[in-house]
């Protein structure tokens, strides 16, 4: 019943996205168990799945039926009864359930078997909870066990449901304006530039500035370099072991042959810098390539190499990975000022508590309920790694003490409380504040980031926060919202809505009972 209910969520889900997708539930059987077997067919007659309406399906050694387009993602069959191990070449993306009743199987055959189910069936993320994930249900607590320990983002759920007194809180949240188009060509790639510039201390002078990124960790060979594995091969996972026998090889540059991997590293860039392939390669050739005029004042003083066509080929694709690092570093960390924002115009909304959410957890002999959140049936068995961070398990913990209710947030998905922000490149994107809760009758508006070590090291990893600092500061301004960020400092918690910066003995870091008790 629960994998069923599931299914019908998923399928209502894609419905909603247009999306003609089916999703697949797998029910897997103990060996030599017909009776069981028969047990579940009974039970999915019930459910009006059977075999004559297309809508089940079986493969077994002895017995398959329905299965002749399975994998495909508008096939009708919704259940599908499986005995053996899925075979290695079987591909079924729609699949997005299993209900495990067979007995323990070896770790490969677990991993094998939860890996197909993880699969996209647009090879996608569709930026929603009940999409993106997968769903196992079973009585096997080994099974269950050995799928969380060998797969790192898997976890006990339950459902829970929001509390009567809650349901009629309202806020206003933020969703993304399509109809803006922000990015601007020269401005991208004057902001790469300057980083370039800031970075590497580069001038005017080609030749130095060559040095100056080789020193730095570019790879300025004008021929290809590779890696070819030379060994014995019989698991996929032999051509990652340590001891594997490898050498270097190097290519001299051919533009047909290598084109599409150009093509392929190039793309790989465009979605960081929010442009096209055509555009980002245009960047790329206008700061690095002989060949391509620089468009803008003082053009001639603007390139930063002068690379042939070889050893511009070969330069981006040498370098693919450090170029992507310097440019998450250079415009989707850079600050934005607050006109950018305003000139966003996000396209507002309601937004009210879910009726019921997925919950998280680790189970634990001695849990407590944690009364004073909005739903009903949240314990303190989420307050653990990896399920929250440090920064968010010290505030829900100071939450109990001191709120009079809170909400934890999700983190992706159109269900949850959203703002807009705008990176260096102006593209916009949303992120999701942890909490919304009550003090002393007072909303807030909380997000944790991570916080500062004791020896003064910076801990938060988050490239935009400067940006997302800024997009929170204007929303809570229009809307005459309380807020905050709130970072952890020796298992201390302190709190800024004035001002980013970095570094928490700043004054504009105080206390978090200063502010909120």
């Amino acid at each position: 019943n629960l994998a069923n209910n599931r299914r019908k969520d998923i399928l209502a889900e894609y419905q909603n996205l247009n999306l003609d997708i089916k999703p697949l539930v797998i029910v897997q059987f103990p060996n030599e168990n017909d009776a069981l077997i028969r047990l579940i067919e009974e039970k999915l007659e019930d459910l009006g799945v059977t075999y004559d309406n297309g809508r089940l399906g079986i493969w077994m050694s002895d017995r398959k039926q329905n299965i002749e387009n399975v994998t495909k993602l508008n096939d009708d069959v919704q259940f599908l009864l499986i005995k053996q191990a899925i075979s290695i070449g079987w591909d079924c993306p729609r699949a997005k359930i299993l209900v495990k009743l067979r007995e323990h199987m070896s770790e490969d055959f677990e991993i094998q078997t939860i890996g197909r189910l993880r699969r996209m069936p647009e090879a996608k993320h569709y930026n929603n909870q009940l999409l993106d994930n997968a769903y196992l249900y079973t009585f096997d607590e080994k099974y269950k066990q050995a799928v969380i320990e060998n797969i790192g983002n898997a976890y006990d759920v339950r459902r829970i449901f929001l509390k009567k007194e809650h349901r009629d809180f309202r806020i206003i949240k933020q969703l993304q304006n399509r109809d803006m188009e922000l990015a601007d060509e020269r401005q991208v790639r004057e902001m790469i530039r300057d980083f370039y510039i800031r970075e590497y201390h580069l001038t005017e002078d080609k030749q130095k500035n060559r040095t100056k990124l080789e020193a730095n960790g570019y790879n300025m060979n004008s021929a290809i370099e590779a890696t070819i594995l030379r060994d014995s091969v019989t698991h996929t996972e032999d051509m990652v072991r340590d001891d594997a026998f490898r050498y270097d090889v190097e290519f001299a540059v051919n533009t047909h042959t290598h084109g599409i991997d150009l093509k392929h590293e190039i793309d790989s860039m465009k979605s960081i810098i929010g442009m096209t392939y055509e555009k980002t390669r245009v960047i790329l050739e206008m700061l690095f390539r002989d060949n391509r005029d620089y468009v803008g004042k003082d053009r001639a003083d603007k390139k930063l190499l002068n690379l042939t066509t070889a050893e511009f080929y070969a330069f981006v694709i040498n370098n693919a990975s450090k170029f992507r690092d310097d440019l998450r570093r250079g415009i989707q960390g850079a600050a934005v000022y607050n006109d950018l924002l305003i000139e966003i115009k996000p396209r507002e909304e309601e937004f009210r508590f879910p009726s019921e959410d997925v919950f998280k957890y680790v189970p634990q002999r001695d849990y407590e309920k944690i009364e004073n959140n909005v739903y009903d049936g949240y314990t303190d068995e989420c307050l653990t790694d990896p399920i929250r961070s440090l920064p968010e398990r010290l505030f829900e913990r100071w939450c109990r003490v001191h709120a009079d209710w809170y909400f934890k947030n999700g983190d992706t998905g159109q269900q949850y409380f959203s703002i807009v922000y705008v990176d260096g490149a102006r593209k916009q994107h949303l992120f999701y504040a942890d909490y919304i809760l009550q003090i002393n009758g007072e909303t807030w508006v909380i997000e944790t980031k991570g916080g500062q070590s004791a020896s003064g090291g910076n801990r938060n990893i988050d490239i935009q926060i400067e940006n997302k600092f800024n997009a929170f500061k204007q929303y809570a301004h229009e809307h005459n919202v309380h807020w905050g960020f709130v970072r952890d400092k020796n298992e201390k918690l302190y709190i800024n809505n004035t001002e980013y910066v970095s570094d928490l003995n700043d004054d504009h870091w105080k206390g978090i009972n200063s502010i909120l008790e």
